[in-house]
């Protein structure tokens, strides 16, 4: 097994690549047949994550590459579309667990590392944040943002409607009134301003913003991490953060600007234009990182990267556990503490569904054989 493993590995690169002929083309398909290879790719499925590692210290997208290959073979009637996951090892990485799968499910192994999950989720269960947010309006008072708080508050001039985890504002005034929405460590919660640009804010993030805009611009003022989706219009939209402005029109972008960061602007779609240190023009499918120290770097990326969180998923691409640290500790409400640094330079690349425990997360890092934990309270030590 492990031979026509490595071989379907092989010949799976040259395909993602486009450097496969024709005669290995069969040859791989013939290897997609073998039931076990299938097994193994939906057993991981199953558990929703993908850790993998790659020599050369490069990662391979198996998700994307996937796809693709699906892709190539879509035209050859006589070829099955069965689906396979790969092992790839490294030095001082991190090892995917396909033979030892491959082993658990031919000696029924799997059935072991299912019941340790749900025995190990039964006593230790750490939850995934939720819609939460709390409102403070212009003459300070603050509200939790539900149907029946918000209901006393649609009067003068503004009016705020409620629905599931999400408010809509409209607004008669002429002047410039602010209100500030905050999302705690654990809580996300989305709001559509008053000219119709839609907001979806991540965990422990402030957004400042009018009721209305008035003036010659729509301007708001975040701390933490938004994506933003803005009405076009003739007055430019700036978002203002710690460490610099974000000017655009109408587009789509994600800002991630918590203190004491770097902040961080991807672009989906239009053009937007950061001013800080320097002025920099922003494309689609580029990333600004605007560093503390005030040095700027910008590159391609895959924004799903950065951006998949307001749909669900967290998606990772050669990514440390130190950088999906942070992120899990503020979705999660937890702190997470390294006993080595050799942990927090591991790199993963693959995607975790926002809203499962972080139980799934921890148990595969296990079966890595790289990374243990334990739970104490809201703590998880890796070692």
């Amino acid at each position: 097994m492990d031979k026509r493993l490595e071989r379907a590995i092989t010949l799976f690169k040259k395909s993602y690549v486009g450097d496969i002929s024709e005669a290995e083309q069969k040859e791989l398909n013939c290897l997609l047949e073998d039931k076990t290879l299938e097994q193994v790719y939906q057993r991981w499925m199953d558990h929703r994550l993908l850790v993998e590692g790659m020599e050369e210290d490069k990662r391979f997208p198996y998700a994307e590459g996937y796809k693709e290959f699906k892709s190539c073979i879509a035209g050859m009637r006589h070829v099955k579309r069965k689906r396979m996951i790969y092992r790839l090892s490294a030095v001082a990485a991190v090892f995917l667990l396909v033979v030892a799968v491959t082993w658990y499910l031919q000696d029924g192994g799997a059935d072991k590392v299912e019941n340790r999950m749900v025995r190990d989720a039964t006593e230790k269960i750490i939850m995934p944040g939720s819609k939460q947010a709390q409102l403070r309006l212009a003459d300070g008072r603050m509200v939790q943002v539900d149907k029946q708080s918000l209901a006393q508050h649609e009067q003068e001039g503004v009016h705020i409607s409620y629905e599931d985890g999400s408010i809509r504002y409209s607004s008669d005034i002429q002047e410039l009134i602010y209100n500030e929405l905050y999302t705690p460590a654990k809580g996300e919660f989305y709001v559509e301003l008053d000219d119709k640009t839609k907001v979806w804010i991540n965990s422990g993030t402030s957004l400042k913003f009018p009721v209305k805009f008035v003036g010659k611009e729509r301007r708001v003022i975040l701390a933490g991490e938004a994506f933003f989706d803005v009405s076009s219009g003739s007055k430019p939209f700036i978002v203002e953060t710690a460490l610099g402005e974000i000017r655009v029109h109408g587009t789509s972008f994600d800002v991630k600007a918590y203190p004491d960061e770097d902040m961080a602007t991807t672009l989906v779609s239009g053009k937007v234009t950061y001013s800080g240190s320097r002025q920099v023009e922003i494309k689609p499918g580029e990333r600004l990182v605007a560093r503390v120290s005030g040095e700027l770097e910008k590159n391609i990326v895959n924004t799903k990267e950065y951006t998949g969180w307001k749909d669900g998923l967290y998606v990772f691409n050669r990514k440390s556990l130190e950088q999906i640290a942070k992120d899990l500790e503020r979705w999660y409400d937890i702190s997470i503490v390294f006993e080595s640094d050799q942990s927090r330079e591991l790199l993963f690349t693959g995607h975790l569904k926002r809203y499962d425990t972080i139980n799934v997360f921890l148990e595969l890092l296990r079966e890595t054989g790289e990374v243990n934990y334990k739970i104490q309270g809201n703590q998880i030590t890796l070692y």
